[in-house]
């Protein structure tokens, strides 16, 4: 991916690694200056407080509505202040994005509406099974379906999907997962990527 290919309102998700964990906050494209390969993000808060990264390096991840992330490598951040005194990430792109695949397999793209039972709660809600691996699978949320309800990291999640084999039989195959990463495609819906619990 080019800078000139990145669209303002794109949802990035910011990663750091740390200790051999990931440590991610959402943010998005606010503004793009394409001559000097700047892009400009939406800043973190944490307590009241903007987050400053400093010198460290971090990876940004560019999502696109049903298809692969854009990985964006050892990017510096800087906190800066527009001339409207709005406070925003400045950061400098180099070289080309890739795509980003986080459960390192082969995603199977689905597309086809489930029904998904979150955590301990016996109502079920409405999703669209994005796509399925050997490690996980992506679930689109219309946010109207989910009935102001809020899921968070390490929620658990079930759905299952039936493959045909032919006229005659069908593969009823169970999804239980964990959320492990929680990313806005527009104001109408959002995305939940699970690790499988159980794996074959």
């Amino acid at each position: 991916m080019e800078i000139s290919e990145i669209e303002i309102g794109l949802p990035i998700t910011l990663e750091i690694k740390k200790d051999e964990q990931k440590i991610q906050f959402n943010s998005a494209v606010e503004g793009i200056d394409e001559p000097r390969r700047l892009i400009f993000l939406t800043v973190v808060e944490k307590d009241g407080k903007l987050i400053n990264f400093g010198s460290m390096p971090i990876n940004l991840v560019i999502h696109r509505d049903d298809d692969v992330p854009i990985l964006f490598r050892n990017c510096h951040i800087e906190l800066v202040k527009a001339a409207d005194n709005k406070y925003m990430y400045c950061t400098v792109l180099k070289g080309l994005g890739v795509p980003y695949n986080r459960r390192n397999a082969f995603r199977c793209f689905v597309g086809l509406d489930v029904v998904v039972q979150v955590d301990s709660h016996k109502s079920t809600f409405d999703a669209i099974l994005r796509d399925v691996s050997s490690t996980g699978f992506g679930l689109v949320f219309r946010k109207k379906d989910l009935e102001n309800q809020e899921f968070g990291i390490g929620t658990q999640c079930h759905t299952h999907l039936v493959d045909a084999i032919d006229k005659f039989q069908k593969i009823n195959i169970n999804l239980h997962g964990v959320i492990c990463r929680i990313a806005e495609v527009d104001e109408e819906k959002v995305v939940y990527g699970c690790e499988l619990m159980i794996r074959a």
